[in-house]
């Protein structure tokens, strides 16, 4: 039986952590991608911007998971499909959700679409969510942990976003991601 391979969006968080290390011990072959999707905003203390210090997270978290990471640029596509939509928005008196478009038309058909070209057979994200295959299709479920819950945000992905997108996380509470990670950060794998 072929090993599954999975391309997983590695934030530098915890909660894309630790969907990394619940996959690997699930026996997937585990890739992490880190998404450079905005690169305006800039630390004020050290100057640089703030997805160089994610992507060092998430660099060392690939190298405490001992799992590849590769860099995926989608600025401009953010840009495009994000940022000029919301701006616009605006201008017409509408308070937009930026997340809900950039799940739809960035992270999740981008992410799947580096993942086919890859010959990678699934992605995955730290959402706190859920996903059942139902008579009815794909259909989004709720998280566990209520309060962290992010179908809201999830909303608009497409079922065949939902086919091949796993959300590990989705039974556990903020709380208990927390603490696989200490202990994760305790043992070192």
């Amino acid at each position: 039986m072929k090993e599954l391979s999975v391309l997983v969006g590695l934030s530098g968080g915890v909660d894309s952590a630790v969907a990394a290390l619940l996959l690997k011990k699930q026996g997937y072959r585990v890739i992490g991608a880190f998404m450079k999707n905005f690169s305006e905003t800039k630390n004020k203390l050290t100057g640089e911007c703030h997805w160089v210090e994610d992507k060092k997270d998430a660099e060392k978290i690939a190298a405490k998971l001992q799992i590849p990471l590769i860099t995926l640029d989608f600025e401009n596509e953010y840009k495009r499909d994000v940022i000029d939509p919301m701006f616009r928005a605006y201008a017409q008196g509408l308070t937009p959700n930026p997340d809900t478009n950039c799940n739809r038309y960035i992270k999740f058909p981008l992410l799947w679409k580096e993942a086919k070209k890859r010959g990678i057979d699934l992605i995955a994200t730290g959402h706190y969510a859920k996903i059942k295959n139902t008579k009815n299709g794909f259909e989004l479920w709720q998280a566990n942990d209520k309060e962290k819950d992010q179908t809201y945000f999830l909303h608009k992905i497409s079922q065949s976003d939902l086919q091949h997108t796993l959300f590990p996380i989705g039974d556990y509470t903020k709380a208990e991601v927390r603490a696989i990670a200490k202990k994760k950060q305790a043992t070192c794998i």
